[in-house]
């Protein structure tokens, strides 16, 4: 992550740290944006401490920003990183069903 500022990346590290659950998802870098991909699809992105997913109509969009401060700043429990990884693998399914049915 040539591009991107040492705060970003600590939010890139925490948000793929959440996704473990996910398995073999990868982050890319282009042009200073973190990609998030999985199975060779790209189903998020990370921009300026945000994270995107992909939506029902094939954009990505923000993911609410409650959400993600409270799934990374959570010590027990865990309620909501498993709504973030359900709102991620939502989105790689939309991702991964658009890709093959082109």
């Amino acid at each position: 992550m040539n591009n991107v500022s040492k705060e970003d990346s600590d939010f890139v590290k925490r948000i793929i740290d959440i996704l473990l659950p996910m398995e073999s998802v990868v982050t890319q870098e282009n042009q200073g944006i973190i990609e998030l991909h999985k199975e060779n699809t790209l189903f998020g992105r990370i921009e300026n401490k945000k994270l995107f997913l992909m939506n029902q109509i094939g954009k990505f969009a923000e993911l609410d920003k409650e959400l993600v401060d409270q799934a990374i700043n959570e010590k027990k429990d865990y309620k909501y990183r498993d709504k973030l990884v359900i709102r991620a693998t939502k989105a790689f399914w939309l991702a991964a069903d658009r890709k093959n049915s082109k």
